[in-house]
């Protein structure tokens, strides 16, 4: 059916897909409907860019209570870290854009260290991003920014050095 089809195809990363998904738990077709799972999927979706998921986001939000929104939230920013840390690299823009949009205070920081790894592995338009971003980093973090950056960017190398291999 389409649930499995869109599941499949959103965690691979693709936004199109990870909309279609929260449309199904939206309207509960297919499948029982539930707005937690919209909403991180939705969300998922508008982090990549993916700008017809603003409204799903938006309506599944208002069925969700702070807490519930805080809890997948955070576990959306897990999921796609995880993801890095198996050496995809799809997520690396969203995790940048959740640490600017998703926090209270934008996280500067944390943006400019994906966007960092992003640019590192010469991902369009991410250097641009990453040097508008870097004027609001807290310098006395920076190097432990950079370095972090480095341990991400390794480990996504050695992921697909270890995929490529059979390991």
């Amino acid at each position: 059916n389409s649930y499995k089809k869109f599941l499949l195809l959103s965690e691979k990363g693709d936004p199109k897909s990870q909309y279609n998904l929260a449309v199904i738990f939206y309207k509960g077709e297919g499948i029982t409907q539930n707005f937690k799972k919209s909403y991180y999927w939705s969300l998922i979706s508008h982090l990549s860019n993916q700008k017809e998921s603003l409204k799903i986001l938006n309506n599944s939000k208002r069925k969700l209570t702070n807490e519930e929104i805080d809890e997948i939230n955070n576990e959306v920013k897990d999921y796609l870290e995880n993801i890095v840390n198996n050496g995809e690299i799809y997520p690396l823009i969203p995790l940048a854009k959740w640490h600017l949009t998703i926090p209270k205070k934008p996280d500067f920081d944390n943006s400019y260290k994906w966007l960092s790894v992003a640019t590192a592995l010469e991902i369009p338009n991410t250097k641009k991003a990453r040097d508008k971003i870097f004027k609001n980093v807290e310098k006395e973090n920076l190097s432990d920014l950079q370095s972090e950056s480095n341990e991400i960017y390794n480990t996504i190398i050695s992921a697909k050095n270890s995929n490529k291999n059979g390991e």
